[in-house]
């Protein structure tokens, strides 16, 4: 076989590889993984990026040259990648920025690098017919993803079938019903991926509507399909990004349009159907902004609501010994909770300007510039590791210099479809021509739908492998068209001397990749075991992960708590020698977690129960206990459970003024936090300070927990005391 023959395989294979990529990954997540959808994607894009540098390499070595071809947007991505390699080299944690934040991966430099391969592999590699059958084949997949998530909507998931063997929603936490998130985990990242494609479909749409209407009717339904898909997820975001995007589409082909064409687009059926199959889908589904029919229907036929007197549920105050939180913050506004996000990720960005805090570092960062009004919201206690804003998580994790090559990146993709425009406007440009730029329009319109999800939320992988395949497409199908003379020389023996390494190479990757995934495997199976008080299996676990994966800080987390939990129960069944060793066992542990990461406020916490637990031995474990959480409060300054939880090992140690303060502070930057206030005014009841205690009752029945009677016995028992001290 000649050179040029396997040249032309490899080119077929890659081809194909990239298809199976576009195909497989938006449906790759297991139920076995700590984090079930972007960590499996990310891997499967490792994978498959791997396999095609492979590839590529190959087809270098048989063809000796170096196969790289110039394009328009190596620049913009070259910044980019220098951008975040720099980031990564000042980072708060560089292994994190490296490999990414656990278990997502997705934003690390290895994951940018490896979408950056992505782009060049599909550029100088394939033509302008792989570009259009790839693309296509996106759509197809798109229309399976719908098709797997739409029936959530009606209660049944197939994920539920496939873990529990029950085809009903009850394996989710999440109302899923309400919100489908299919194989995406999450209803957002769904319809970023739809309102990614969706501007390629309704030009393909427009494109077949004369030459093949029958394919012209598959658009049609499909773009029904991923359109009451995006309507079922409720992404205020997606459809957002899909309205302007929406709008840049149809401006840019009015503006591309000769009169005539325009004129005739106008009084085309294919018009009003497209038309119609947008409002039947917002009158039958609703969308985030508008009710749907049986919505308004129930509304305008509903009676008028009759008040009821507000009554206790349980008037025996035995039955509750401690105030429940009832919902008291009723859920805050989405928007509210990103803009105080985002003020603190600008205030990040004020405290690193130039480089930021480290590339997928805002899990870190946050905390210390974390806003007050944070702690007004229901997501209070939530940790944020995203900005919930992709260019604000660049600009605090980049810094500037982030920021702005992103920037770059995203608008020299927008940039090119406007251009396009000029080129439409030719009378003499061929057919094919005319359609090119229009898909490069196209193409270009889902990149900004990308975009401005992506400044109401975050990036994932799907999404992103869409962007950088859209990138490539772009340059290729604005190439010009040159036939490279094909070479039939035999293959000689030094080129199949370079592929033994090069083979060993890419098994070496594959490998770790492979043992990512198995360690994090082990891991979560090693939780659920020890979960179910099956240590030794559970443990068993977990060191086996931990050998797969030395350098995980949340690894030896987990075994830090398990090794006191057991200490603690050994000790119970007067084995003193055994229990010694675990709570050995369990703080070489903690400290081989702040080893590797002392940036991650999750350990704090983590420590500090675990000194908690190894106080039921030796009460001199609540020193150590306190001063991580002292530690703690360094990173997190406005976090008030971190005070709160100070408060009760004060408390605990019997230091009960330094309790109160402490109890004081968190009410002071969390004046709704009940735990505090109840936690206060059962230490002024144990001093008897009646009055003190009777207000902090009052306020819990007054502004938190109304009605709950539990409190209204303290408060009462609370007050007789007052009255017999008046009287005396």
């Amino acid at each position: 076989m000649t050179s040029s023959e396997i040249n032309t395989k490899l080119q077929q294979a890659i081809f194909l590889l990239c298809c199976l990529m576009v195909l497989l990954i938006p449906f790759s997540f297991s139920w076995v993984n700590e984090e079930l959808f972007e960590f499996n994607k990310m891997l499967a894009t490792y994978t498959g990026v791997t396999l095609l540098c492979g590839l590529w390499t190959v087809r270098m070595i048989i063809s000796k040259k170096i196969i790289f071809k110039r394009t328009w947007l190596d620049i913009p991505l070259v910044l980019f990648l220098f951008s975040q390699t720099v980031s990564t080299i000042f980072s708060l944690h560089p292994r994190t920025s490296f490999f990414g934040y656990y278990t997502r991966f997705h934003g690390g430099l290895i994951s940018v690098i490896t979408y950056s391969l992505l782009y060049w592999v599909i550029v100088n590699n394939l033509n302008k017919k792989h570009i259009q059958k790839i693309l296509l084949t996106a759509l197809v997949a798109a229309t399976g993803v719908c098709l797997y998530a739409m029936p959530e909507h009606f209660g049944h998931s197939p994920s539920c079938w496939m873990i529990m063997g029950e085809f009903n929603v009850e394996c989710w936490i999440q109302d899923v019903r309400n919100r489908i998130f299919g194989t995406f985990g999450q209803p957002n990242w769904l319809a970023a991926y739809l309102v990614t494609l969706l501007p390629l479909n309704l030009t393909l749409y427009w494109q077949n509507a004369e030459k093949k209407p029958w394919l012209s009717k598959f658009y049609l339904v499909n773009f029904f399909l991923l359109f009451s898909t995006l309507l079922f997820t409720k992404s205020r975001s997606g459809f957002l990004g899909f309205g302007i995007s929406l709008c840049f589409l149809i401006i840019t082909n009015f503006l591309a349009s000769q009169k005539k064409d325009l004129k005739t687009k106008l009084k085309n059926k294919k018009t009003l159907t497209l038309l119609s199959s947008f409002i039947v889908s917002i009158l039958i589904w609703g969308s985030p902004f508008t009710p749907n029919l049986k919505q308004i229907w129930l509304k305008l036929n509903q009676p008028p609501a009759i008040k009821q007197p507000v009554t206790a549920v349980n008037d025996n105050p035995a039955v509750s010994t401690e105030p429940e939180l009832k919902d008291l913050y009723a859920g805050s506004d989405s928007g509210d909770i990103r803009q105080i996000v985002w003020k603190g990720a600008l205030d990040i960005w004020r405290r690193y300007p130039i480089f930021g805090s480290g590339v997928e570092t805002f899990a870190y960062s946050y905390y210390l510039d974390r806003p007050l009004t944070h702690n007004l919201m229901s997501e209070w206690d939530f940790l944020y590791n995203k900005a919930h804003n992709e260019f604000l998580n660049y600009l605090a994790t980049t810094g500037t210099l982030g920021a702005l090559t992103y920037s770059l990146l995203t608008l020299s993709l927008i940039f090119i479809g406007i251009r396009n425009v000029i080129n439409l406007k030719n009378k003499k440009i061929k057919y094919k021509n005319k359609n090119k730029n229009q898909i490069t329009i196209a193409l270009s319109a889902g990149t900004l739908a990308l975009t401005i999800s992506n400044l109401l939320g975050f990036s994932t992988v799907m999404p992103t492998i869409l962007m950088f395949i859209f990138a490539a497409s772009i340059s290729v199908l604005n190439q010009k068209d040159k036939q490279q003379p094909k070479k039939t020389t035999p293959i000689q023996l030094t080129s199949v001397a370079l592929l033994i390494p090069l083979l060993m190479i890419i098994l070496h990757l594959l490998l770790n990749i492979w043992t990512t995934w198995h360690a994090d495997y082990l891991f979560t199976k090693g939780k659920s075991l020890i979960a179910l008080q099956e240590y030794d299996q559970g443990l068993e676990k977990l060191q086996t992960a931990i050998k797969l994966s030395p350098k995980q800080a949340l690894f030896y987390d987990e075994l830090a708590n398990t090794y006191a939990d057991i200490a603690v129960q050994l000790s119970e069944i007067d084995q003193a020698t055994a229990s010694a060793e675990f709570t050995n066992l369990a703080i070489a542990a903690s400290d081989q977690t702040f080893a590797l990461n002392p940036q991650h406020l999750p350990f704090y916490k983590t420590r500090a129960s675990m000194f908690s637990t190894l106080a039921l031995l030796d009460p001199q474990y609540l020193t150590q206990a306190y001063d991580t959480l002292e530690t703690a409060t360094t990173l997190a300054p406005t976090n008030p459970k971190l005070v709160y939880q100070m408060a009760l090992v004060s408390h605990a140690q019997n230091n009960i003024e330094q309790a109160i303060e402490h109890l004081k502070t968190a009410i002071k930057i969390k004046p709704n936090y009940h735990q505090a206030r109840y936690k206060l005014a059962q230490i002024y009841e144990d001093q008897e300070n009646w009055q003190l205690a009777q207000e902090q009752y009052q306020y819990l029945l007054d502004f938190l927990i109304p009605n709950d009677p539990n409190l209204k016995l303290k408060l009462q028992n609370v007050q007789k005391k007052i009255q017999q001290l008046n009287q005396d």
